[in-house]
């Protein structure tokens, strides 16, 4: 009797059978990871939001507004920076804007590409009025060696002595000229450190604030008020006080009650000499 196995394997051991599952699915089967997935998710959106991002933020344009090369705010729009320009120069120089310099350098627009916190036009104008030195050029008009008002070139400077002769002749025949001594020159000044600022003005203007007719001069009575008080506040006499006020009883004055003063009179006082 051979000692052979059937299947040729001599001196073996058959190995047994593998019977094939009923279901293959059960062998393969893995509890799913539902953490790495979520993780998965998370970063494909990501990665969207970032592309999304990086497409607004290089094709949206901003306009900021610079002095000198260094941006001082970003507006979304050019005609909201450079409304925000005229509004900060105007605040400083109402009639003559163009006189307005800034330490820092001028101002100017410049479109942008670039992520950047938008600012409103007000905004942007306290932004710029914090932190920008401002400084006002132009010609001064000096009244007894005192600066009063500014204009922005020697040329306006020169219309507005012709305006003011002008103003005092009041139709008068003759040579006109100033009671007072009126000079011009160059002037600058940093406005914020100003004792006593000089407004700058357009030639009309700086005409009429120097050479007009005597203003009335009304004082409202406050608390605590007579007439020593008011006469001595505005260096006249209490006679004078009274001489003005005839109607009023000085003993009885009550807050908001109006007491007449001197007219306020022109700096400027323009005499015109007759010829024959």
């Amino acid at each position: 009797m051979s000692d052979d196995l059937p299947d040729g394997q001599p001196g073996g051991i058959a190995p047994p059978l593998r019977r094939r599952p009923r279901d293959r699915r059960a062998v393969y089967r893995r509890e799913p990871h539902y953490g790495r997935l979520l993780l998965v998710l998370a970063f494909i959106a990501a990665l969207g939001l970032a592309a999304v991002y990086y497409q607004w933020a290089v094709h949206t344009t901003r306009y900021a507004v610079l002095a000198g090369s260094t941006p001082v705010a970003v507006l979304a729009g050019q005609r909201e920076a450079e409304e925000a320009i005229t509004r900060f120069e105007q605040t400083y120089a109402p009639g003559a804007p163009s006189a307005v310099v800034c330490v820092e350098g001028p101002l100017s627009v410049k479109a942008i590409h670039r992520p950047a916190h938008v600012s409103s036009v007000d905004d942007a104008v306290a932004l710029m009025d914090a932190r920008l030195t401002v400084q006002l050029a132009g010609y001064v008009i000096c009244v007894k060696g005192s600066p009063l008002v500014m204009v922005p070139t020697a040329d306006d400077a020169s219309r507005t002595l012709s305006l003011m002769l002008e103003r005092g002749m009041n139709g008068q025949v003759g040579i006109p000229t100033f009671k007072e001594r009126v000079t011009t020159g160059p002037y600058h000044y940093d406005k914020r450190n100003a004792k006593y600022p000089v407004p700058m003005l357009t030639a009309e203007q700086a005409a009429a604030y120097l050479v007009h007719p005597p203003e009335k001069n009304v004082y409202t009575v406050k608390k605590g008020d007579n007439f020593w008080s008011i006469a001595t506040a505005n260096r006249i006499t209490v006679l004078d006080v009274k001489a003005l006020n005839p109607g009023v009883d000085y003993t009885k004055l009550q807050p908001g009650d109006q007491v007449n003063l001197p007219d306020k009179p022109a700096p400027v006082t323009v005499v015109v000499v007759r010829t024959r």
